[in-house]
């Protein structure tokens, strides 16, 4: 015979947990953390593959940033571009667009696109040191890209080469 009453029981079973209660809360935990996971990569895929430019035969998935405030921000805040992405910033007509470092954490290179696709200027290798200098291109343009540093090189991009943007 055991010496427990039924009330010493309850209070043990009401203080221990169950195995069950504590596997359903872990894979409950689980299931939210891969739902997570998975709109954030879904939706970081999709950003990255928003629109792709053909340059010399070098495919780049790009973010377009085509409003006031997604121009502003621009790629302020980011740790870094993978490989073969960019972020390309578009106007609605041909200008003068200049390009900032503010918030930035890595190097890019630079090349601005008039409205017939064409590179009217690069710059290479810009720092966020240079922050607040600003670039501005010698030649009107109506978007501009901001790709890895070293891209410009490695695709042997220049002046007057056409660049393939998909709508």
């Amino acid at each position: 015979m055991s010496n427990k009453t039924p009330e010493n029981s309850a209070e043990k079973i009401a203080l221990v947990p169950s195995k069950e209660k504590s596997q359903n809360s872990l894979l409950t935990l689980l299931v939210v953390l891969i739902v997570v996971f998975l709109g954030f990569s879904i939706l970081v895929y999709s950003f990255l593959n928003d629109r792709q430019i053909v340059v010399n035969n070098h495919k780049i998935n790009v973010l377009v940033a085509d409003t006031k405030d997604s121009r502003a921000k621009g790629l302020g805040g980011w740790n870094r571009l993978g490989k073969n992405q960019g972020m390309l910033f578009k106007y609605s007509g041909n200008g003068i667009y200049c390009v900032w470092m503010k918030d930035m954490k890595f190097n890019i290179d630079v090349i601005w696109i008039s409205d017939n696709n064409k590179v009217v200027d690069i710059k290479e290798n810009l720092s966020p040191d240079t922050y607040p200098e600003v670039f501005c291109p010698n030649k009107d343009a109506k978007y501009f890209l901001e790709i890895p540093s070293g891209s410009v090189s490695k695709f042997g991009i220049r002046v007057n080469d056409n660049i393939s943007i998909d709508r």
